[in-house]
């Protein structure tokens, strides 16, 4: 199973094949509007935060040789 909420053209057309797969979850790109959004994201953002200002590494930083 895929869930998937960004493609490179959005909305996701009608007439794209992704809405017919069975394995596939289309989401809306949204997912900072569930409630426990804030909870999620304070405690990871102010890490990043304090990590940014004493020099050190940051976590989850996104490889874009990867592009996640």
């Amino acid at each position: 199973m895929a869930a998937l909420d960004v493609f490179e053209k959005e909305p996701l057309p009608p007439e794209s094949d992704l809405w017919r797969l069975e394995n596939v979850m289309v989401t809306p790109h949204i997912s900072s509007g569930m409630p426990s959004y804030m909870d999620l994201a304070v405690d990871p953002f102010c890490d990043n935060l304090w990590r940014y200002l004493a020099g050190e590494p940051l976590r989850n930083v996104v490889d874009v040789r990867w592009g996640y």
